[in-house]
């Protein structure tokens, strides 16, 4: 008898059943199906590609509608976003919805990084995904980054100043990087236009591309770039983390936190205009640098400082670029325990960081 009761000899007589329960086709299916991967991955990996796929595409279309009114200029740049936060109609909404996607895309890459590095899918054949995934995740904040100087208020403009100040003291190209960046010897008009074709074009199309030739991909199968699948699922969409829900799910949490920061705290994520005859404004960067702030609190002086912002974090990226290649020298076990091993001091040392930073900030006597 079959499975579902029907006589097996009515199955064995069919000459397509015969092909299917050859020796030799079940041996060469043995060979070319990769194993399947568990349920739970298979659909929180979905999930994830797919929720980061939708804030991409929030983030474009709110990234849109403000370019129709936002003005790229040192004398206009702030009254437009002030006349967007406060005068367009429902502006608040779009702008802290493009602010907070902006982080929460950055959230959810890192934690899609963590879990290639879990599963072991930064493993050959696959380390192109992982790298990608690290590649997007820099791309992220960058677009993050560039986005700060935007509104030219006080807390973008000192707070990228510092950065671009710390990137002119790498040795060898530091300098002709902030040049470039900054377009002269001091923020201007150039500045703003350079950093808002940056935000706007050359960063947006680059993580896009990243995005939608890794992360969308078929929902049963994760390719590298010559097209080797690691694992395969049979997993049925019920099995599924479904990407609506959880996209859905998110965007409520997103739409909930800009209506508590715009209605119950006030804030209208928009500094004083900037002033760069200020000499004592306590800048402070994003959210997912402010661990680095706190970091660099130990390497005083230009030298150190550019140790602490600049090679060491450099030294780090690198050794995550490399985890693929660990496994050539050391066990596969081994290896895989060192990267999640690496990975656990880093992230709560940054948490911790971060931790201590708002302590400090909180602290009069520490808060600088």
């Amino acid at each position: 008898m079959s499975v579902d009761g029907a006589p097996l000899r009515h199955r064995v007589e069919s000459p397509r059943f015969r092909v299917f329960a050859s020796p030799g086709f079940c041996a060469s299916l043995h060979a070319t199906v990769p194993p399947r991967c568990p349920r739970g991955i298979v659909g929180l990996d979905v999930g994830l590609r797919r929720v980061i796929v939708g804030l991409f595409v929030v983030q474009t279309l709110t990234g849109l509608l403000l370019m129709t009114v936002y003005s790229p200029s040192t004398t206009t740049a702030w009254g437009s976003v002030w006349y967007i936060q406060t005068q367009v109609p429902y502006g608040w909404l779009i702008r802290g919805l493009h602010h907070f996607t902006s982080d929460a895309m950055i959230l959810l890459l890192a934690l899609y990084a963590a879990l290639l590095l879990v599963t072991k899918l930064y493993r050959s054949p696959h380390q192109f995904i992982w790298w990608t995934t690290l590649v997007a995740l820099g791309l992220a904040i960058a677009l993050s980054l560039s986005g700060h100087l935007l509104p030219w208020d006080q807390g973008g403009y000192w707070g990228t100043k510092v950065r671009t100040n710390i990137l002119a003291r790498t040795p060898l190209f530091g300098e002709w990087m902030a040049k470039l960046l900054i377009g002269g010897m001091d923020f201007g008009n150039l500045t703003l236009t350079r950093y808002y074709t940056l935000h706007v074009a050359i960063l947006p199309l680059a993580l896009g591309w990243l995005i939608l030739r890794v992360l969308h991909r078929p929902a049963n199968q994760s390719r590298d770039r010559e097209g080797a699948e690691p694992c395969r699922s049979q997993v049925t969409v019920s099995h599924q983390l479904p990407p609506a829900f959880a996209f859905a799910t998110v965007m409520l949490i997103l739409l909930a936190t800009t209506y508590y920061v715009h209605e119950v705290l006030g804030s209208e994520l928009l500094d004083a205009p900037a002033d760069p005859t200020t000499t004592d404004y306590p800048a402070r960067p994003e959210w997912h640098t402010l661990f680095l702030y706190q970091w660099l609190k130990a390497f005083q002086g230009p030298v150190l400082e550019v140790v602490g912002a600049i090679i060491i974090p450099s030294v780090i990226g690198v050794a995550f670029l490399l985890i693929p290649f660990a496994e050539r020298i050391l066990s596969q076990r081994l290896a895989h325990r060192l990267a999640i091993g690496l990975t656990t001091v880093i992230v709560f040392s940054a948490l911790g960081l971060t931790f201590a930073a708002k302590w400090d900030d909180h602290d009069p006597v520490t808060a600088s």
